[in-house]
């Protein structure tokens, strides 16, 4: 069964794919693309979904489970969704440049769960550090400053902090401090989507007009997203250990949902997960919380 083994040099993307291929050029002239708020609920989603999916797949690594395949093909979307994004505001050059920086960082975090010595972990540090800074200069250079490079970095630092933690967690067993951690780690992705989205509107109002959605309206975008995201993350924990499931299973009932919409629409895909489906349970799930988060 088992794909890999902790100490493997795991490869996670193809540098070489170029994504500009599928991003149009900026046309200068052109009016509105979304509103505002509809581009911050979009990167709140996308991106406690790279969150969820990159604590999955350093899981996966660490336990050398075959389900490695499917969390990469799931992080491939993301990113590209992602670099989609992007392209909205830059086109295909800057989300070419952002593209290769974030596959990256996804690259060295698979380099630390694998890592069998402290100085295998202590270089992928390293480039986790790096990493940090080429991004944050380049998110402040490419919002003009709106979105400042010592802000990014102190958020970058806590992405990275939460998931090394949680994956350090997680190979001692301490199974509640992993959860926690990943928690953590996904509500952090709201903060760096605040602080991303807000400037992309700001640098570009006629393309992302509107303003800042009302905090009602994201709160309850948040509410639903989290309520399937739980759901699922103990439909993947499963096929890893059995003991997470429980944790997360406690934290969806208390979460304080307005409705059953999120755990009740996730229940097809744990269903198709939990029979082995994983492809489709993956799709089936990025549509359930692309769906909750509009």
């Amino acid at each position: 069964m088992n794909q890999s083994a902790p100490g493997k040099d795991i490869k996670t993307f193809s540098l070489t794919d170029d994504p500009r291929l599928a991003i149009s050029p900026v046309d200068p002239l052109r009016g509105k693309v979304i509103s505002a708020a509809d581009l911050r609920v979009l990167l709140d989603y996308l991106l406690s979904e790279h969150s969820a999916l990159a604590v999955h797949m350093m899981r996966a690594i660490v336990d050398g489970s075959s389900d490695l395949t499917e969390v990469k093909r799931g992080l491939t979307l993301n990113t590209i969704d992602l670099t989609g994004a992007i392209g909205l505001t830059y086109g295909p050059d800057g989300a070419f440049a952002f593209d290769q920086l974030w596959k990256q960082h996804i690259q060295f975090f698979a380099n630390y769960a694998a890592a069998t010595t402290g100085a295998q972990r202590n270089k992928a540090m390293r480039d986790l550090h790096d990493y940090n800074m080429d991004f944050s200069s380049f998110t402040s250079t490419a919002t003009g400053g709106r979105a400042p490079m010592s802000a990014v970095v102190g958020l970058i630092h806590t992405h990275v902090a939460q998931l090394i933690s949680q994956i350090d967690a997680y190979r001692e067993g301490d199974m509640a401090s992993a959860v926690a951690h990943q928690h953590e780690a996904r509500v952090h992705m709201y903060e760096i989507s605040a602080a991303l989205a807000g400037a992309l509107a700001d640098q570009q109002p006629i393309t992302f007009p509107g303003g800042a959605p009302p905090a009602a309206t994201i709160e309850a975008a948040h509410l639903r997203s989290e309520g399937a995201q739980l759901t699922l993350d103990a439909a993947w924990s499963a096929q890893f250990r059995p003991e997470l499931v429980a944790a997360l299973n406690a934290e969806v009932h208390t979460l304080a949902l307005d409705d059953t919409q999120g755990t009740s629409a996730a229940a097809a895909c744990v269903a198709r997960i939990a029979a082995h489906d994983y492809e489709g349970g993956t799709d089936c799930s990025r549509k359930v919380l692309l769906d909750l988060s509009s």
